[in-house]
């Protein structure tokens, strides 16, 4: 049976009060993994430009996302050549993402041919082993794989019987090949639509974690209905699912065309440059609550970036530069984010997993005989991965609400999600969920305590859809507001309007703590930079900061003009800066921490 959902239709009635919010029991699910992307991973084997790599380096850090599936064709890298050394570092390094890895155009062999089958099978376990064992440490963060995107060179597609055959060809080659090759998990089958995606798989030994594809206007309710039919297969069998793809209604030839498709590649989200764009962030984040509170364990966004070039016309940020030898340099307006990357990156970035899913209560009720459920609250509560808490709400309504009232349950009920041994046959580790309960399907669950009585600080976030924090870098905004909680950690109150049409997260952060730069902790900001050299030769240059997770350069009036992970930022890589290279313009740098506080400015020259 599908978990209870967490969702509430508000009564007009019930506004001038404000909400409440109680957290209740633990679901009874497999943890969850994380609100992610599709990566297009082959445009990095060819990118040249610095300031390429430099966007997608600093949005991928910021946005810390736990889990990632990366589309590229075989062997389309050089796994020892130092792009992918660095490319390779940020996922399993910078964030920690859970890969999980499909072939794009996947050229597969004749099912009839048992000796094809298996030379392809054995070539591909290969692959995967370089993979995972490559390079400078390799991707032990990769733990799932399908052979072919959307059943690509299955004829025709949907053909489970002849997907079948390879599944288990493969299953069989990684399992002979042993160590970190054996221990992947095969995701099927990667396909569309959800309602018949895993048609033939239950109880298929050689298939570890579901995977389906769905693009739409729905919202909460109706991904609920998309969802219904795959979820309940991956709980009769135990196993993850992931909503690999989604994203709005698509465009597709003969329809498809400006402005919704600029590019005129006939693949494209017919959102983008419409006025449909500016609510779109909300509607992404009730698919993905939608999916969290069913009892899923990630979505996959399509995608971070627009390809290099533009096509898909999907990406959260744009990416519409050239790469060819002697193209101009980059603009800022080539590479900035749409309105629906700085709700969709908070989400990323404090959705992490695996974590622990909780019922809720939201209130006031719908007034009775209403027919119509909106107005509305919905909402998601998870324990992440080092016990940090995090409540997602969406005001789907066309008023804000005054105030939220949350309550919490008692910190011994709260605790790590933990797992098991690594699995070694395939399948995923046996999940170890925090609420003491004991079940076969389930593992053997283990309470941990908080150990600690002192009250939590948690920070709020809020993007409203119709005034999202447009910036050159695509910067995640800051914290609006900082609460306590009261009664031992099991209350907080939030005085402050929930705007209309908007997406807040309330996340908890730990106790101030001293750094080694002398900064503490969460109360005050990271310590500024300390600038080596100015702009000689187009050029400004810093000494890191240890809290730091990127820096952002602004003019000295304040004008943000572009943000790096780097402690070196290139003027000249910005042909819209320009009119700012005089001597009349001085540049400072700020340290930006994990939580998006800000230093104080540093003028640099």
């Amino acid at each position: 049976a599908i978990p209870l959902i967490a969702l509430c239709a508000l009564a007009s009635a019930g506004w001038a009060a404000g909400a409440t919010i109680t957290v209740g029991r633990p679901l009874v699910s497999r943890p969850w993994r994380g609100v992610g992307y599709n990566v297009l991973n082959f445009d990095f084997a060819q990118a040249e430009q610095p300031l390429v790599w430099g966007s997608f380096a600093k949005r991928w850090t910021e946005a810390n996302a736990s889990w990632a599936r990366m589309v590229q064709p075989t062997n389309f890298w050089d796994f020892n050549s130092s792009r992918f050394l660095k490319y390779e570092a940020l996922f399993r390094d910078t964030t920690q993402t859970t890969l999980y890895w499909t072939q794009f155009h996947a050229s597969l062999p004749d099912v009839s041919n048992a000796s094809a089958v298996a030379q392809w099978a054995g070539a591909e376990a290969s692959f995967l082993g370089t993979l995972v064992n490559s390079g400078g440490g390799g991707m032990p963060n990769l733990q799932y794989y399908c052979f072919s995107n959307e059943e690509e060179g299955i004829v025709p597609r949907g053909n489970v019987t002849e997907w079948l055959t390879l599944n288990r060809a493969l299953r069989r080659a990684m399992d002979d090949a042993g160590g970190a090759t054996a221990r992947v998990v095969l995701v099927g089958t990667d396909f569309y639509d959800c309602s018949t995606a895993f048609d033939g798989l239950t109880g298929e030994g050689s298939v570890g974690a579901y995977s389906c594809h769905h693009y739409g206007a729905e919202g909460y309710d109706g991904m609920a209905s998309v969802l219904a039919p795959a979820l309940n297969v991956s709980f009769a069998n135990n196993h993850d699912f992931f909503l690999a793809e989604f994203g709005g209604p698509s465009c597709h030839a003969p329809t498809c065309r400006p402005p919704h498709d600029p590019a005129g590649c006939n693949d494209a989200c017919a959102w983008w440059d419409t006025p449909a764009e500016v609510d779109s962030g909300l509607v992404l984040a009730e698919k993905v609550l939608s999916t969290i509170n069913l009892g899923g364990q990630s979505t996959g966004y399509w995608t971070f970036e627009d390809p290099l070039g533009g096509c898909p016309y999907w990406g959260l940020c744009r990416w519409n530069v050239s790469t060819n030898p002697g193209a101009p340099p980059a603009t800022v307006e080539q590479l900035s984010c749409r309105p629906a990357h700085y709700s969709h990156g908070l989400l990323s970035k404090f959705l992490r997993g695996p974590a622990q899913v909780f019922q809720l209560h939201i209130a006031p009720e719908a007034s009775a005989g209403r027919s119509d459920p909106s107005p509305r609250l919905i909402a998601t509560f998870v324990v992440g991965p080092d016990g940090e808490q995090t409540l997602v709400v969406l005001n789907t309504a066309s008023q804000p609400v005054p105030s939220l009232d949350v309550s919490l349950p008692p910190p011994s009920t709260l605790g790590r999600v933990q797992h098991g041994p690594e699995p070694s046959n395939g399948n995923v580790g046996t999940p170890v969920l925090n609420d003491g309960v004991k079940d076969s399907t389930r593992g053997n669950a283990q309470r941990q305590d908080t150990g600690s009585s002192a009250e939590l600080r948690f920070y709020r976030y809020t993007v409203a859809m119709g005034a999202p924090p447009l910036n050159p870098a695509g910067d995640l905004p800051a914290p609006s507001a900082s609460l306590m909680t009261t009664a031992n950690q099991t209350r907080f109150v939030d005085p402050t309007n929930l705007p209309a049409a908007s997406v807040t997260v309330y996340t908890s952060v730990p106790a101030p703590t001293q750094t080694a730069d002398g900064a503490t902790g969460f109360d005050t900001p990271p310590s500024p930079p300390s600038c080596t050299h100015g702009r000689d030769h187009g050029v400004l240059e810093w000494n890191p900061v240890s809290s730091a997770v990127y820096y952002r350069v602004t003019t000295d009036g304040g004008v943000h003009m572009w943000s790096t992970v780097d402690t070196t930022f290139n003027l000249n890589y910005l042909s819209s800066l320009s009119p700012h290279r005089g001597r009349t313009v001085r540049f400072a740098v700020q340290s930006v921490d994990r939580y998006s506080v800000a230093s104080t400015a540093t003028l640099c020259a």
